[in-house]
């Protein structure tokens, strides 16, 4: 992360203007200021907070530079931040945050001076409130998770331990053919690869299919997801036809590694 600093410090500091500008306006009138923190390996470099006793703002630069993320939380030790997104979605009026990434931080700065000044004042009834929803959205959201999973179970699938989350639950499938079989039944059929240019050589564990063997696939269209220790990775159909083989759910596959097959005229 050190390098990837040196490398892009130009950028980082001209997104950190861009922020104090566009944010210059709540620091006047709301009596924030820049913090002073230290940042994680891990942590987004392109980032910049401002506080007030009460409240905290973080405005970050993501997407390889093409959106901003504004956030705002509880000026504490460990701060629950509030996506604007998520904010406005709660409010009305909700006020559509677009254009660049310069102009969605003026974007964001306006929303919250205009539409949200009460949480710049330090009224934290509303994060509260937002935190209890957040909390039983969390919770339905498990419930229902656990329960896909029961449902799942019942219907014969197998839990497959997954080193980088949760257990992966592969679908029965009596009738797979091995890749060498597949291949001389269907010897012109395209093979797909888990190939990414900006990690070669990499393993992926294979999490989920969107399609399952004899079903039609359009080019480009979503087949499946896979994981490694750092990403999820969609991988998509690179023509149309039909699946006629795939690894199975829980598979560890190489980036070099056919885990598809889509045969066309049949």
């Amino acid at each position: 992360m050190e390098n990837f600093h040196k490398e892009h410090i130009e950028a980082i500091n001209h997104f950190k203007t861009e922020a104090r500008k566009a944010f210059a306006h709540i620091c006047l009138n709301f009596g924030f200021k820049e913090a002073d923190y230290s940042l994680q390996e891990y942590q987004n470099p392109f980032q910049i907070q401002f506080e007030s006793p009460q409240i905290r703002i973080l405005a970050e630069g993501i997407h390889w530079g093409m959106n901003a993320n504004v956030c705002v939380g509880k000026n504490t030790s460990e701060t629950e931040w509030f996506n604007i997104g998520y904010i406005c979605r709660q409010r009305v009026p909700t006020v559509p945050i677009t254009g660049s990434q310069t102009e969605q931080l003026y974007g964001c700065a306006y929303y919250l001076e205009n539409y949200a000044a009460d949480i710049l004042n330090g009224d934290y009834s509303f994060l509260d409130q937002l935190a209890l929803k957040r909390k039983q959205e969390k919770e339905e959201a498990e419930k229902a998770r656990q329960a896909a999973i029961e449902q799942k179970l019942m219907a014969g699938y197998i839990p497959i331990h997954n080193p980088y989350g949760d257990p992966i639950l592969r679908k029965p499938r009596l009738n797979l053919h091995s890749y060498e079989i597949a291949r001389l039944k269907f010897p012109q059929a395209i093979p797909i690869y888990p190939e990414n240019p900006s990690e070669p050589g990499y393993k992926a564990i294979i999490d989920k299919w969107f399609k399952d063997i004899g079903e039609h696939v359009e080019e480009t269209e979503l087949l499946c997801e896979l994981s490694t220790d750092k990403v999820m990775i969609e991988i998509r159909s690179a023509a149309t036809g039909k699946l006629v083989w795939l690894l199975p759910e829980g598979t560890i596959a190489q980036s070099d590694q056919c885990i598809a097959l889509i045969a066309g005229n049949l």
